[in-house]
């Protein structure tokens, strides 16, 4: 009961933050960019409508029995956003971190024999490599993964093999 009295205070408090804002880009790069900075634009309503923005996506086998489809964002998308704002305050934590979506082919034993089935999962590509996000909140919840998963699934399911 305690916790959630306490969530529903601080998104309380960080609505009224936010409401209360009248420049929220310099809010998020304390001070570095504002609405008033050159080169930047205040859209319109009808402006805002027309925006466009996303992500391309890339499919890579990494392993003999494991697909990756990964989601990489063009300039124009609120992650590409972000990057730029925490480059210029020098914060490097978004920068070069891509989101992907992962089908491993797995077989597995029984006493009826060996049987095949599929796990799915989330990963954080940087230069350093792939790494596993063991959270089914992203994996269930996430809007760029779930794309991801009606996208690729079972294309990669098939190369996979399938369930033979």
């Amino acid at each position: 009961m305690l916790k959630k009295l306490f969530s529903v205070i601080a998104l309380g408090a960080l609505l009224v933050n936010f409401a209360f804002a009248n420049d929220l880009l310099a809010k998020l790069s304390n001070g570095a960019v504002s609405d008033n900075s050159i080169g930047v634009k205040v859209l319109s309503l009808d402006e805002m409508k027309e925006v466009r923005g996303g992500y391309r996506t890339s499919a890579f086998l990494i392993a003999e029995n494991e697909y990756l489809a990964l989601a990489i964002p063009d300039q124009t998308t609120t992650y590409g956003q972000a990057v730029a704002i925490y480059s210029i305050t020098n914060d490097d934590t978004l920068r070069n971190v891509l989101v992907g979506y992962t089908v491993k082919r797995n077989i597995g034993y029984s006493k009826n024999g060996s049987f095949v089935y599929f796990t799915y999962g989330v990963a954080m590509v940087d230069k350093n490599g792939v790494h596993r996000v063991n959270m089914n909140s992203a994996l269930n919840n996430n809007l760029v993964i779930k794309e991801l998963s009606r996208a690729y699934k079972e294309d990669f399911e098939r190369r996979l093999g399938g369930l033979r």
